[in-house]
């Protein structure tokens, strides 16, 4: 359950205009005045909360859940308890995250809970330009011809450097750094997030190395997350792109003049060396790691921990160091893993035998 310190709760909401915001379907059984205050878990949830179920190991919860509701598919009303009322849906787990959002919208600040600059103790360059509703808290710095656009907050301990451009809707958690970079509508940035910094280029030789001056721009696109920790670094002399409605877990690194596709999904403690291209809508488990200069197919999955050292096509799904099909890669630790048995066995009845 949601704690009401820190989250507000935008309910009550009948069950008929929770099904209409889902275009779910409800169950001739179910009552569409019913009044529903909360979303909860199937063992968390009372007579006035809606859940859901999404998979088959959630089925032994749901026959014992008090839920007053449930989202799910309508092959699975039958193991509903007697008096739970039911929105069917070919996707649970994404209607449940869209009534989530409605009972808590998406914010971390209450607009009259905070103040703007400079009574907040923000610093704001004379030059930079605010749209309306900018919010500056505490200890945050605008630099010199930034723009800040309208509903935009900046919160506290926070850098805009120099001519950064900042959309509308944007939220930059505490200490997050943006310089050299433009960046577009809606983009989340969580504390601790660095964007535009130096690519890390040297030209090396046997006595010492060069530094390499990192003349581009991040440039990163609407709708953006960028998670707590992580780095996006700025191009050498193009420019490193985060496509639209692309989320970032934390503490992932984004080497310079790599560019992201749309849509896509990098979890955390990836690293993506530089001038790696990604297409659209890419998936990239824990700790997955790229090789520099090499491009990454649209609609392609790779596991936690997977290797990529060379081009890979769009579509498939991957896995392994280096990364391969999964269904190969899983062959190749099951061999192994067998073979590692065979050899423990044989170790065991040479000890047997001696």
């Amino acid at each position: 359950m949601a704690d009401k310190r820190f989250f507000l709760n935008t309910g009550p909401y009948v069950l008929e205009e929770i099904a209409r915001k889902i275009n779910g379907t409800l169950d001739e059984t179910s009552n569409p005045a019913l009044k529903i205050n909360d979303v909860a878990s199937l063992e968390a949830a009372t007579p006035y909360d809606i859940s859901f179920l999404s998979n088959s190991r959630s089925r032994k919860l749901l026959r014992i859940s008090r839920a007053g509701a449930c989202i799910l598919k309508e092959q699975d009303k039958s193991i509903t308890p007697s008096g739970m009322h039911c929105i069917f849906s070919d996707d649970p787990a994404r209607s449940f995250a869209v009534i989530s959002d409605l009972f808590y919208p998406e914010t971390d600040y209450h607009p009259n809970q905070r103040h703007l600059s400079p009574e907040s103790g923000g610093y704001v360059d004379p030059s930079a330009i605010l749209e309306e509703g900018v919010i500056i808290e505490s200890g945050a710095v605008i630099g010199a011809n930034a723009i800040i656009g309208k509903d935009t907050l900046i919160m506290g301990n926070s850098y805009v450097g120099e001519s950064v451009t900042l959309g509308r809707g944007c939220i930059l958690y505490p200490n997050v750094t943006v310089t050299h970079a433009f960046i577009g509508d809606r983009v989340v940035m969580k504390s601790g997030a660095c964007v535009g910094q130096p690519g890390f280029g040297f030209a090396m030789s046997l006595d010492h190395h060069t530094k390499i001056p990192q003349l581009g721009r991040v440039i990163i696109q609407n709708d953006v997350l960028i998670g707590a920790n992580t780095t996006v670094d700025r191009g050498t002399l193009s420019d490193t792109i985060i496509g639209e409605g692309t989320k970032i877990d934390n503490l992932v690194h984004i080497g310079h003049n790599c560019v992201l596709g749309r849509h896509c999904v990098i979890a955390g403690c990836t690293g993506l060396a530089g001038s790696t291209i990604c297409g659209d809508f890419v998936v990239m488990g824990g700790q997955t790691a790229s090789a520099g200069h090499l491009k990454v197919g649209s609609y392609s999955f790779y596991a936690g921990r997977s290797g990529i050292m060379r081009d890979m096509p769009s579509g498939g799904r991957y896995g392994g160091l280096p990364a391969k099909p999964v269904k190969e890669w899983l062959r190749e630790i099951g061999t192994l893993s067998s073979l590692a048995k065979r050899s423990r066995q044989s170790d065991e009845n040479k000890g047997g035998n001696s």
